[in-house]
């Protein structure tokens, strides 16, 4: 390959990495170029790009874009899913797709300038999304209105059914 070309290869992957949440890098030994296409397919719906580096590229990309240097263990065929959205959606979804894909294996990944091993990647997945906390949220200020409701109906319940008390002892002396 060209210097001029790898030049821009590793200009256009720091770019994406400048503007990432996270990152995994996975190896896709053995997976067939049309599962690599439905796997790109899957994650561009998601707003996460899937590419194949080269792995000296993608570590003299990483660290023009600021983020430590990678582990020797990154090594083999390698391939990138970088999130731009949100910082769960990335390790989430490749999570998923290592368990329909079995020749998916996760490395590790990084969050912004952190470097996260496979298991962290792992346990990153398992958290709520951005729009799950979201909706937590929603339900949890929900259920906080509807029980200040309730005791504000319940105040004037209880006057309504003082008053209706208080008209039957009048009407019955």
């Amino acid at each position: 390959m060209a210097n001029e070309k790898k030049q821009a290869i590793v200009d256009a992957l720091e770019a994406r990495l400048k503007k990432l949440s996270s990152v995994v890098m996975v190896d896709y030994n053995g997976l067939s170029v049309s599962d690599q296409e439905k796997v790109r397919t899957e994650l561009r719906g998601q707003n996460i790009d899937f590419q194949v580096v080269k792995n000296r590229l993608l570590r003299i990309a990483a660290a023009n874009a600021g983020i430590p240097h990678l582990p020797a263990e990154i090594a083999g065929q390698t391939a990138i899913a970088i999130g731009y959205d949100d910082v769960i959606s990335a390790p989430k979804t490749m999570i998923k797709m290592a368990k329909k894909y079995e020749a998916i294996k996760i490395k590790g990944g990084f969050m912004f300038d952190q470097y996260l091993t496979s298991r962290q990647v792992d346990m990153l997945s398992r958290m709520p999304g951005r729009q799950e906390l979201y909706g937590q949220v929603v339900g949890v200020m929900a259920a906080s209105l509807r029980s200040l409701l309730n005791v504000m109906n319940g105040n004037s319940r209880n006057l309504v059914q003082l008053l209706g008390n208080y008209r039957d002892q009048k009407q019955a002396a």
